[in-house]
């Protein structure tokens, strides 16, 4: 049986992207990034949606960071979301199994790795947008 909150949700695993450098602001520098490799659509199945640990992916301040891992025909993929709140403000929800479209960038991190920086999800129903066209969060 899964781990549950206070409030008895089942409690989110974590995810462990790599860690980025931070700017002088505190906040992650991923989104100067954003594009740096192209836009890309994927589209695949979520194999694990969690939270980014606090101290990593420009989670300041204690707000959590949602992600996602997304399997296409061909690979997996990391894919950095947004802040739960951004999520819940929205009504806007991703599980393990469903099937996205996320439209965003690539990011080659410090350490190498590379990501997805969502701009958009879809869903069958919905769609949220999470960035602007050069690449800054909405929230």
């Amino acid at each position: 049986m899964r781990e549950q909150t206070a409030a008895g949700f089942p409690r989110r695993p974590k995810i462990e992207p790599p860690r980025l450098k931070r700017n002088s602001s505190g906040k992650g520098r991923a989104f100067k990034r954003f594009g740096e490799l192209g836009k890309t659509v994927i589209q695949g199945v979520v194999e694990l949606i969690g939270d980014f640990p606090a101290d990593r992916f420009g989670s300041t301040n204690g707000v959590k960071h949602s992600g996602a891992v997304l399997r296409t025909e061909t690979e997996r993929f990391v894919v950095h979301l947004g802040p739960v709140h951004y999520f819940q403000k929205h009504d806007f929800q991703v599980r393990a199994g469903d099937s996205l479209e996320i439209s965003g960038s690539k990011v080659v991190t410090d350490d190498r790795n590379l990501i997805v920086l969502a701009s958009e999800v879809k869903t069958r129903e919905k769609k949220l947008q999470l960035r602007n066209q050069q690449g800054v969060p909405l929230w």
